[in-house]
């Protein structure tokens, strides 16, 4: 063996050895750089979504899909809303004709008695009374003190006489209260004072 022969081997040894640290090394730089082509990747992706969420052409058919929904959200609620309004007009109404004819039960009731009592009532009275009974606003007012006023001319004078509705007359007419009934408000009907 000679020294040609070792210093051969010996480069042949170098050789092997460097070839293989040459590899060891380009195997953790390829390793390395997958790690970072992997990332890049990731960032692209990433990058792309927030391009696409930002294109304008689906943006305005995301845009036009919402749109849609609020509009027709809008058109039910208008139509729910609508016809509650129906529903309580309807109501109102309802509730407007029981009060009018709770008020021409009232009315017709404080009338008949007006009528009932009149004759008890001496005649220098009967304006006062007439006055005190009937509140009763616009032409109603006047149509019903037309009528009491007309019947008190007419009517028999019967105050002497001590029936309980003539008691009960001069009992009104000697408290000043007033039984006030008012088309289409509620009716109050005040005790007469003793």
């Amino acid at each position: 063996m000679t020294t040609e022969w070792w210093i051969l081997l010996l480069g042949q040894i170098i050789t092997v050895l460097g070839l293989g640290g040459v590899l060891v090394w380009m195997g953790k730089t390829i390793k390395a750089m997958k790690g970072t082509v992997h990332a890049q990747k990731e960032t692209i992706d990433t990058l792309r979504t927030i391009l696409e969420a930002a294109d304008v052409p689906k943006m305005a058919e995301r845009f036009k899909s919402y749109r849609e929904l609020v509009d027709h959200e809008k058109e039910a609620d208008a139509k729910n809303l609508a016809a509650q309004f129906e529903q309580d007009k309807q109501a109102l109404a309802l509730n407007s004709q029981a009060i009018v004819k709770q008020t021409e039960a009232v009315t017709g009731a404080l009338f008949n008695f007006a009528i009932s009592a009149l004759p008890f009532v001496p005649k220098a009275d009967r304006r006062q009374f007439i006055e005190l009974k009937v509140d009763a606003p616009g032409s109603a007012g006047t149509f019903l003190r037309g009528s009491l006023q007309s019947y008190a001319e007419k009517a028999p004078d019967l105050s002497g006489l001590q029936s309980p509705l003539a008691v009960s007359a001069l009992r009104l007419l000697a408290s000043q209260d007033v039984l006030q009934v008012k088309l289409g408000e509620q009716s109050t009907i005040l005790p007469p004072r003793v």
